[in-house]
């Protein structure tokens, strides 16, 4: 649920951006929106302050397990532009298709379906230490995918622990 209002507030944001863009208006920050959005959504006073009040705590909650959500936190608190959100989708886009060509060149002879299901299930899960490392030198300078790829090692060295 939290992450429908992620969606929902960041697709507000947006159009409420186009037509502050186009009326010359000076923008909200994503916490200044967010109420606007839920006053427009639910116009009770009530409402909007218990449904601020759990995406907040939600935020709070999950913002250590979710990237996504971690993204919308940071931009909420204005610790990151909200560009980054745009940023992050083509990183995200650009790893499912070096993952799919992995996927591909690895496994010829399967079919298109069965890859998307294997690209679908790696997506939302872990991938192997070849596959990250490809995707990693492919994205990345040598020196960078030298520290990135150090990183992720220790990290899964501390989350084995």
């Amino acid at each position: 649920q939290l992450k429908d209002y992620i969606r929902l507030i960041q697709a507000s944001k947006e159009a409420y951006d186009a037509k502050c863009l186009e009326n010359n208006l000076a923008r909200e920050t994503m916490e200044m929106h967010m109420y606007t959005y839920l006053n427009q959504r639910y116009g009770l006073r009530q409402l909007i302050v218990e449904n601020a009040t759990s995406i907040i705590k939600a935020l709070h909650k999950y913002h250590g397990e979710d990237n996504d959500v971690a993204v919308f936190a940071k931009v909420f608190r204005n610790e990151i532009d909200e560009d980054f959100r745009k940023v992050q989708t083509q990183i995200k886009e650009t790893v499912a298709d070096l993952l799919r060509i992995h996927l591909k060149g690895k496994q010829r002879l399967k079919s298109d379906e069965v890859i998307s299901e294997q690209l679908k299930e790696k997506m939302a899960g872990r991938i192997v230490e070849e596959e990250y490392i490809n995707i990693i030198k492919y994205m990345y300078n040598p020196e960078d995918s030298l520290t990135l790829n150090k990183l992720i090692r220790e990290f899964a060295a501390d989350d084995a622990r």
